[in-house]
């Protein structure tokens, strides 16, 4: 109030209305602030319409250790996290993964959010399907994977990999004394073998290092590469958001389309001919023994089924392209995906972390001599050059630290579902249908309350006792999922890791180059940035 010689005088209406509106504004804040689902949430802070955004925006190249350190700051490694137009709920909690994953599956589908940012790189493939759809390929992929015909091709498939390609461009490095980038190696080698073992065809990546010539696979490659990256990029794509970069075709969008075309051009081309050998082979079972000859002889009954063709005219693709062969350009992209960048990257940032741990890698080196040692004949030179099955199974020092390395850097630092119905977390947290619940394998391999106070050390140990590896609980270590989704090829895959680490030390010492820092790299699965670039020196000059 104002005085004029003793009266008062009221306030002017604008006034009244300005700070009336200044008082309703501070309160809102406030108890929005205090909300339990925004800024009086355990995790990290909300600021009013960015939400978390400029944390993660300053935390951009260190985002898995980011999300780590505030799951860690929780009670129960549960938080939420909001960003303009998303809100999610991230969890590293066990209890909650098995309520996730197993106790309640049914609840918990892959759903749109994924869906929307993979569909035009995955599809109806098994990582982005749900329903029927997943189940066909489940039951298809799952009789395949549990033959003793497939694992037996696996295994002679990475010994001549390695017998005939990696071991003399290994030797060519140390005759030379050239480094070499051991990530893109690795990725070119399990290129070579997923191709030859899920879909017949030998790419020759690997065999490209050793010669001038171009192979036509490489162009795939690069563009199966540059299309994850560029898929996962949606995500966070939000000034502008991806799918208006999309309509205009421009930036990163671009960028997918190019790729897209390349790996389409690729995918149908194999399709139609693995068409024309099943044709060709009538009844005969023994043309072809790899998984996308076994789709093709269901792809038509599945397309038609109501649920799958439902989904299938929903496809903008399908416009353009025969639905039976969508279905199956869209198994090939899964198991490339599933057999060529996860057990790449995780033989990667083994080799990495053993590097920096000679006592682990003193250990395996005995283990893989003991068992050379072991062996009742003379060999031929060819046959001692790799490890057998049952070799390989013995070796459990060396099974302890490939897992121990991929707790710590696993091939899918991180995985979400979608809420079909309300539901609560056993630690209490309330889900709302139809938010988005990722589970962080990053965080809980380095959580203190799951592997204890040595958790940041690289110990197989904690994978042995007397000796002899014991499989840890798949909810506390869920690198290869856990329930009804556990990976199919999770047993194929340790085989072919544990035949390329061993060959590879009993054989090399690798020098990571001074210097160089390992920082991983932001996509569906964690490279390094700037691959891993080593030394290559024969065991005897070391």
């Amino acid at each position: 109030m104002e005085t004029r010689g003793g009266d008062f005088v009221p306030l002017s209406w604008p006034w009244l209305v300005a700070t009336s509106m200044l008082v309703c504004g501070l309160s809102l804040l406030y108890l929005w602030w205090q909300h339990p689902r925004y800024g009086g949430n355990t995790g990290p802070k909300v600021f009013p319409v960015v939400g978390c955004l400029p944390q993660m925006l300053m935390n951009g190249n260190r985002l898995y250790d980011w999300t780590t350190e505030e799951l860690k700051k929780t009670p129960t490694m549960t938080m939420r996290v909001s960003v303009p137009g998303m809100e999610y709920v991230e969890t590293g909690n066990p209890a909650n993964l098995e309520h996730i994953l197993k106790t309640n599956f049914q609840d918990y589908p892959k759903g749109n959010f994924f869906s929307s940012f993979f569909t035009d790189l995955l599809g109806l493939g098994i990582f982005n399907a749900d329903g029927r759809l997943w189940k066909v390929q489940r039951r298809v992929g799952s009789q395949e994977f549990n033959t003793g015909t497939l694992q037996e091709s696996a295994i002679h498939s990475v010994q001549r990999e390695l017998t005939e390609r990696f071991l003399p461009l290994l030797d060519h490095s140390c005759d030379t004394n050239a480094s070499v980038d051991l990530q893109d190696l690795l990725l070119r080698f399990t290129f070579d073998t997923i191709c030859q073992l899920a879909f017949g065809t030998d790419p020759g990546c690997l065999k490209s290092e050793m010669s001038s010539a171009p192979v036509p696979f490489e162009s795939f490659a690069k563009a199966f590469d540059d299309a994850v990256l560029q898929s996962t990029i949606r995500v966070w794509s939000v000034f502008p958001p991806w799918q208006v970069k999309r309509f205009f075709n421009i930036g990163s969008e671009r960028k997918l389309r190019q790729s897209l075309a390349t790996i389409d051009s690729f995918s149908f081309d194999l399709i139609r001919t693995r068409r024309k050998e099943v044709l060709a082979g009538g009844g005969n079972n023994q043309v072809k023994l790899d998984l996308l000859s076994r789709f093709i002889k269901i792809a038509d009954d599945v397309v038609e089924s109501p649920e799958v063709k439902q989904r299938i005219e929903q496809d903008p693709r399908s416009k353009h392209q025969n639905p039976s062969d969508l279905f199956l350009r869209d198994i090939v992209i899964s198991f490339i995906l599933a057999g060529r960048d996860t057990s790449a990257c995780g033989l990667t940032w083994f080799f990495w972390i053993l590097s920096s741990n000679p006592r682990v890698e003193a250990e395996i080196y005995n283990e893989i001599q003991a068992t050379i040692a072991s062996r009742k004949e003379d060999l031929p030179t060819s046959i001692c050059l790799v490890f057998s099955f049952e070799e390989l199974k013995n070796m459990h020092y060396l099974h302890a630290a490939l897992m121990e390395s991929m707790r710590l850097y696993p091939p899918v630092p991180d995985d979400s579902k979608e809420a079909a119905v309300d539901n609560v977390f056993p630690d209490g947290t309330i889900i709302p249908k139809g938010i988005r619940v990722s589970f962080h394998m990053y965080a809980m391999g380095r959580s203190e309350s799951i592997w204890g106070p040595d958790w940041s050390e690289f110990r197989p140990e904690r994978f042995l006792q007397d000796g002899v590896f014991v499989p840890p609980n798949p909810f506390t270590y869920p690198v290869f999922q856990a329930g009804p989704r556990i990976c199919l090829g999770k047993d194929i895959a340790m085989v072919q890791m544990k035949m390329v680490a061993a060959t590879l030390l009993s054989r090399y010492a690798f020098v990571v180059r001074e210097g160089h820092r390992a920082n991983h790299d932001w996509s569906m699965t964690m490279k390094i940035l700037e691959g891993l670039p080593v030394t290559v020196k024969r065991r005897r000059e070391r």
